[in-house]
């Protein structure tokens, strides 16, 4: 019974990182590519507030929901932002550490589903 706990988050962890692998993959798809700066933290102090400015001259301050590469950048960065050309505010940041984030999401989560099926511990 112990054993179902490392499988849901193993679940939780791999919905996560699908989920944010699916939606990167649509905005490097048909997103715009841009330069952004980290502007300050966000008001939930969990994320990082990006500005950046769309194709069209308007300038975007939002935070990122993500939350996936904040711990790693800090005021005044320059980042990457992807952004979905109909809807500016649905941007993602783009660093070098993004794919490694989400490909350990996926792995940890993985380890772990197999950890719980196997009964080690239980």
């Amino acid at each position: 019974m112990e054993n179902i706990v490392p499988m849901l988050i193993g679940i939780f962890l791999n919905t996560f990182a699908i989920r944010l692998i699916m939606r990167y993959k649509t905005l490097a798809a048909s997103g715009i590519t841009t330069d952004g700066v980290i502007y300050g933290p966000a008001e939930s102090g969990k994320s990082v507030m990006v500005r950046f400015q769309t194709s069209d001259g308007n300038w975007i301050t939002e935070p990122d929901t993500n939350r996936i590469t904040g711990s790693f950048l800090k005021v005044n960065d320059k980042v990457t932002v992807i952004y979905n050309l109909s809807n500016p505010q649905d941007f993602m940041i783009k660093t070098k550490y993004t794919n490694v984030l989400l490909a350990g999401f996926a792995l940890a989560g993985t380890g772990l589903i197999v950890l719980g099926l196997s009964g080690v511990g239980g």
